[in-house]
């Protein structure tokens, strides 16, 4: 969990261990990806979803549960 800068507001984050792979694999079935954003934390990039939602899929610089 990470605290938001919006109170109430919630976030769903999928971890990748190579964000330029997973992008590269969503651009092959026609997904689309934003762009790749440091956020101190991780390497962030946004799928969005049929519906004109967006899921948030990370690259961590911070210590995974092994």
């Amino acid at each position: 969990m990470h605290p938001a800068a919006d109170n109430g507001r919630q976030e769903l984050f999928f971890m990748t261990e190579d964000i330029d792979a997973f992008r590269r694999a969503m651009a092959e079935r026609e997904v689309t990806c934003g762009e790749v954003t440091d956020e101190g934390w991780g390497l962030l990039s946004r799928l969005n979803l049929p519906g004109g939602g967006e899921v948030g899929v990370y690259q961590p610089r911070h210590a995974t549960p092994g």
